[in-house]
């Protein structure tokens, strides 16, 4: 499926229906593992990989940017009835940053359409590594402050 087309052919948005309405089980100990590889990654990169507050730092960081940057994603759920009730769901797991980490948004993903959506996480994510490889760089030459630096879950969507 070509991802960002204006119309999408009426039998891929057929086999997008399809997926989202025979969903199973969330495959989060999957996505967990895939998480906690690609941040492991991320942080022998930075540096961080034996500090808790940078490995919390980087984790907090990604679920920020899974937040913002794959809402972009609906452009393609809204061609189906069933958007507005998986925009509802997206919703829930992006208020509740204690319940729900990154791996509650790469599981939920690949629950809406995994041929979709198992490689466009996988593209986010190679994306997303200098930003967050950088970032975290950057916040250890300032000094290892961290914690200062963790998203304000809270008030984020204020």
């Amino acid at each position: 499926m070509a991802f960002f087309r204006k119309t999408e052919p009426k039998d891929e948005l057929a086999e997008l229906r399809l997926s989202v309405q025979q969903r199973g089980q969330a495959k989060i100990p999957e996505a967990a593992a895939y998480v906690d590889q690609y941040l492991q990654g991320i942080a022998a990169d930075a540096g961080v990989d034996a500090d808790d507050a940078g490995r919390a730092w980087l984790r907090d960081r990604l679920r920020m940017f899974m937040v913002v940057g794959w809402a972009s994603w609906f452009q393609v759920l809204d061609r189906i009835p069933e958007g507005q009730q998986l925009r509802g769901e997206w919703v829930q797991l992006t208020l509740d940053a204690t319940r729900f980490g990154p791996e509650h948004l790469v599981a939920w993903w690949w629950l809406v359409s995994e041929p979709l959506f198992r490689p466009s996480v996988a593209n986010q994510l190679t994306e997303m590594r200098g930003a967050l490889t950088d970032s975290a760089l950057a916040l250890r030459r300032q000094g290892n402050r961290f914690e200062d630096e963790m998203v304000d879950w809270k008030n984020f969507f204020n």
